[in-house]
């Protein structure tokens, strides 16, 4: 759940792998930044088609659709340069790209009952999530990462 009073949140993928390792937060410059050992579901949110980087298949969802057993309730979806939606300039590999892709797409929520919410079936065990987000929105942000936005 992404919140903060009446702004709007874009989600771009999530990867749920099992846990292997702390959890904490850091800066994707590049698809090798991306833990993907283990990865049990890999969904890429927004308008868009499924993404492969480093095997793994980042499959694609809209808002309030479920996809390989993981399920999301959002306010919309954004597809690449739909409400000023930058599109990131990474690299020019097939992993750059799709990761390109990942990032330039989106679902976005609200504070309360229009926040994004995220449920998945997973047998019992441990488990970590891993939220990608790209502040590419020029409305939101003025185009500049700021940490301190979520």
């Amino acid at each position: 759940m992404i919140q903060r009073n009446n702004h709007i949140f874009p989600a771009c993928a999530v990867v749920l792998i099992t846990i292997a390792s702390q959890v904490h937060a850091e800066v994707l410059d590049q698809p090798a930044d991306l833990d993907l050992d283990a990865v049990v579901v890999a969904i890429n949110f927004g308008t868009t088609t499924d993404q492969t980087i480093r095997g793994a298949t980042f499959r694609a969802a809209t808002a309030n659709s479920t996809v390989g057993g993981l399920k999301n309730r959002a306010v919309g979806t954004v597809g690449v340069k739909q409400y000023k939606q930058t599109f990131p300039k990474i690299g020019s590999t097939k992993d750059d790209n799709s990761l390109e892709q990942i990032l330039g797409t989106s679902i976005f929520g609200q504070s309360g009952e229009k926040s994004i919410k995220i449920t998945v079936d997973v047998p019992n065990g441990l488990y970590r999530a891993q939220l990608i987000i790209y502040d590419g929105w020029q409305s939101v942000t003025g185009n500049k990462r700021d940490v301190n936005h979520y």
